[in-house]
């Protein structure tokens, strides 16, 4: 590829997956990365919170993973796992920060290296006019921003990655009916370059539905709580998030 006139360098990928035994599989994939800045990277508009940065280079760097996947099958249930560790080291990333006059605006910083792993968990029982599902996942994220003349221990968090996400949700069906519970878990997150962090959240949301059908007509009718809790939590820095909601509605299929 050619960008304003200068040639791009050559990105390539390349992955397998070996089979150990019928229900077991390992994999691994490498990559090469190079990114130019985006749009609004260099030319956010100029307001209160944030500016753009014109004078963005472009970021370069690599990315490695491993994992193994198992799924079987026994008596009426389905069960499949897949752990995968991966880490990739950026050059001259791009990193939106708060500037001297508290405006986040992206620069280029020394680098940054990523690395984590994810776990994913599926099981499904089928008992007659019965189905439960439960699906479970974490993931251990450590995204430092690179600083050759820090030690490793004072190298900060990238803004807003959680180093710990977990979940857990769970379905009960039965002929039209189901109900399900999901759980969501975010450990503290940073929100600037001098490590102040925003508070760990833990959300539960709970869905009840019925499907019915009128002539050639489907119809679902729905209750949601959401945030059953009543959690205090923010996403952002400075935005509060909705507390315990409710929703009835009905959805129609023609």
């Amino acid at each position: 590829a050619i960008t304003d006139g200068d040639a791009q360098p050559f990105i390539y990928s390349g992955g397998a997956e070996y089979r150990l035994v019928s229900s077991f599989s390992l994999k691994a994939a490498a990559s090469k990365l190079y990114s130019l800045p985006d749009l609004n990277d260099l030319y956010w508009g100029r307001t209160v919170f944030a500016v753009g940065n014109p004078n963005l280079l472009p970021e370069s760097g690599w990315s490695a993973e491993a994992g193994i996947t198992e799924q079987h099958q026994f008596w009426k249930m389905q069960v499949a796992h897949e752990l995968t560790i991966y880490q990739n080291l950026l050059n001259q990333a791009i990193v939106w920060l708060p500037n001297e006059n508290n405006l986040w605006t992206p620069i280029n910083v020394e680098g940054t290296k990523t690395s984590g792993l994810e776990f994913t968990g599926n099981l499904l029982l089928n008992a007659g006019k019965s189905t439960i599902s439960l699906q479970y996942d974490y993931a251990y994220t450590d995204a430092r921003i690179q600083d050759s003349t820090k030690s490793k221990e004072e190298l900060v968090q990238k803004p807003y990655i959680p180093k710990h996400k977990a979940g857990i949700n769970i379905k009960y069906q039965y002929s039209s009916y189901s109900v399900a519970l999901f759980t969501q878990y975010v450990s503290e997150r940073y929100y600037d370059n001098v490590s102040r962090p925003l508070k760990p959240y833990l959300l539960l949301d709970l869905y009840v539905n019925y499907s019915f059908k009128i002539k050639n007509t489907d119809l679902l009718t729905y209750f949601k709580c959401k945030n059953v809790l009543d959690t205090d939590y923010e996403i952002m820095n400075d935005y509060a998030q909705p507390g315990r909601s409710y929703y009835i509605g009905t959805n129609i299929k023609f």
